[in-house]
């Protein structure tokens, strides 16, 4: 173990997340081997969008006939949402129908209408990228936007529960910055 440790200690800046990637491609492959279904990722990702959707319209319209209760419908659409939200990462990460545009641009378009208080996945595309590459500095916009960095206080908590007021709180200081 102490040799290891010393040798990773030992990698330049570029090694390490090099080796880093070759050791996440290697985990990859050995899951694609293992669990064929991986090779339908397309339509795994298509299905989950299509079904968060129409989960929460189903749910939606049930709360609306009276079949269920309103806790049952936050409840379920805020599961579907997750779903969405995860489903955007992956996306964002370009895992899904990698080189068609117009089915990522559809996809996104799923998540963001059922989702519609979050900021545009094309935006979200640029920080969460950006994150990636100036995590925890002053240029990490995304950690900014959801709060990192706030004192504590009313102005930190009404940013998180509302996108919209981390943009008007932290959007000042943040374009200042870039």
């Amino acid at each position: 173990k102490g040799a290891r440790e010393s040798r990773l200690l030992a990698m330049t800046d570029r090694e390490g997340p090099r080796q880093i990637m070759k050791w996440i491609r290697f985990g990859e492959t050995r899951l694609r081997r293992k669990y064929s279904i991986l090779q339908y990722q397309n339509g795994i990702g298509m299905s989950i969008a299509l079904g968060s959707a129409l989960g929460m319209i189903f749910m939606g319209a049930a709360y609306i006939m009276g079949w269920v209760p309103a806790w049952v419908t936050i409840v379920s659409s805020a599961i579907f949402a997750s779903f969405l939200h995860e489903l955007e990462h992956d996306l964002i990460h370009n895992l899904y129908f990698k080189g068609n545009e117009k089915i990522q641009n559809f996809m996104f378009w799923i998540v963001w209408l059922f989702r519609a208080n979050t900021v545009n996945p094309w935006f979200r595309r640029e920080i969460h990228l950006l994150h990636h590459k100036v995590s925890g500095q002053r240029d990490d916009i995304e950690e900014r936007f959801i709060t990192n960095g706030m004192p504590p206080g009313w102005r930190r908590i009404l940013a998180m529960l509302d996108p919209i007021m981390a943009v008007v709180f932290q959007g000042p200081s943040i374009k200042r910055d870039a």
